[in-house]
């Protein structure tokens, strides 16, 4: 089994779902979250109670890659125990780069789980755009 997990990044806060791969293909959703962490279970974009703020003369970019850098040494550190007990630990991460490309790129080059991590750049599926 392969534990693997994609990060969407958003202005106000980073998303993130884990996806346990077994033989066969099959695919459960052991855990996901966002960062920073809300204080509810449940939420929209708007009204999420936390949000990425910058320091005092902190930019943006700075913000965001310290956001994902903070969230990638997060991951990597957890194990996941299995029904069977059975610890885990991330295997691989994608990383969207629909949002702050450069950032993502940046990143992923300097941590060092770099290894592991893959930006990736995802594409909605529509009646008018098929795969």
């Amino acid at each position: 089994n392969t534990l693997v997990a994609h990060i969407d990044m958003q202005k106000r806060m980073l998303f993130w779902s884990l996806a346990a791969v077994g033989d066969g293909f099959t695919i459960a959703v052991p855990d996901y979250g966002t960062y920073p962490q809300q204080p509810r279970a449940y939420f929209t974009y708007r009204d999420a109670p936390v949000v990425l703020k910058p320091k005092k003369g902190q930019g943006y970019d700075a913000l965001l890659q310290e956001a994902l850098t903070t969230l990638l040494e997060q991951l990597f550190a957890k194990e996941w125990t299995r029904e069977d007990g059975h610890k885990m630990k991330l295997d691989r991460v994608l990383i969207d780069t629909g949002y702050e490309n450069r950032i993502v790129h940046q990143v992923c080059r300097a941590s060092p789980f770099r290894a592991s991590l893959y930006p990736a750049k995802g594409v909605g599926i529509t009646a008018k755009k098929k795969p």
